[in-house]
């Protein structure tokens, strides 16, 4: 009998799996009483080029933000073979709707990581929650699933007197 397992989610991105066979009990027939394993195969898709979003290092939910301030992010090469020199990446603040694009001109060696800042700093002077989200875009990635990040970011007002809040509008900002 042919059988197909995914292990996809145990063994993707990982540098050992093992796999191991054990027979269950039998019946009154000996049916399944011995058991022939032919054709083993584990398959899967070799990610050559393949470049994403690890974390997002800076904002953090907080208070005191600025009109000038930095999105940094770990951009990985989870691929097999170096990056690109040239790896378009973009963050938005709003759900997408306005974009910054941004280029990280340099090569990613085999399974490192590297800390980016955006040239373009974000408006995180009005409190709010933020829909941040951050991506790389390389020509010929192999996997688009690690591309992408997004959080969203509580901005809260900073206050220097005694305030009363009501929590009635975004729960005060408060988390």
């Amino acid at each position: 009998k042919l059988h197909e397992i995914d292990i996809t989610a145990l063994a993707a991105r990982k540098s050992q799996v093992k796999v191991m066979f054990s027979l269950g009990a039998t019946n009154d027939y000996w049916q399944l009483s011995r058991s022939n394993i032919d054709d083993f195969m584990i398959t899967g898709k070799n990610l050559l080029k393949d470049v994403g979003i690890s974390r997002i290092i800076t904002p953090k939910n907080g208070c005191g933000y600025t009109n000038n301030e930095a999105i940094t992010v770990e951009i990985k090469n989870y691929g097999q073979e170096a990056s690109l020199n040239v790896i378009p990446l973009e963050y938005s603040l709003n759900g997408k709707t306005t974009i910054i694009r941004d280029t990280l001109k340099q090569s990613i060696p085999v399974g490192e990581s590297v800390i980016y800042t955006f040239k373009k700093k974000a408006d995180l002077s009005i409190p709010d929650i933020y829909s941040l989200y951050v991506s790389t875009n390389m020509n010929g990635d192999d996997d688009r699933a690690n591309d992408a990040a997004n959080t969203s970011l509580y901005i809260q007002p900073t206050y220097s007197n005694s305030h009363l809040e009501k929590f009635e509008s975004k729960g005060g900002l408060w988390i």
